[in-house]
């Protein structure tokens, strides 16, 4: 492949190649660099950025809660290996049965245009949790409002949904 028969890809790479070489990049070099992101980002209708977090929603009275829930801290990990019963095993298989079926579901029930808040509980996760007599994991864990932890686009952490 020529390069010059891809006159954006070529000019990119001639942009980042500078910064390749043996030696500190060029200072006309790094502002080119700096302004062609800078252009992209500025064009790019992929930012996303926070938006209002609704209150932690209820649930029924009759769901046994984790013990550390309210707390607003992160329960201490031991400092041993606890060697699991088979009750806690099936426990644990039906814990897992029933995350694979919302993590499903959920991938099944997206479309474009919907919120991260209305995935966690208009639609999807909280309803579906709470439907089964569980209780969702993330929510009130250390303090985390919500029943899913999600991020969309170009968000590469921990996201607390949102409208």
């Amino acid at each position: 492949m020529n390069i010059s028969t891809l006159p954006i890809l070529g000019g990119f790479l001639q942009k980042v190649c500078c910064l390749t070489n043996s030696g500190p990049p060029r200072p006309d070099c790094v502002s080119s660099i700096v302004t062609f992101f800078w252009r992209k980002w500025k064009s790019s209708h992929n930012v996303v950025r926070p938006d209002t977090v609704r209150p932690a929603y209820a649930v029924p009275k009759h769901i046994v809660r984790p013990r550390d829930v309210g707390s607003g801290q992160v329960p201490k990990w031991p400092d041993y290996i606890e060697i699991k019963g088979q009750e806690q095993i099936e426990g644990l298989a039906r814990a897992c049965q029933l995350a694979r079926h919302v993590l499903l579901l959920a991938g099944r029930s997206l479309e474009v245009g919907m919120t991260t808040d209305g995935i966690d509980f208009i639609f999807i996760v909280h309803q579906e949790t709470i439907g089964h007599n569980a209780y969702p994991s993330p929510l009130r864990y250390g303090g985390f409002p919500k029943s899913v932890c999600m991020s969309v686009n170009n968000v590469v952490c921990h996201g607390i949904p949102d409208r």
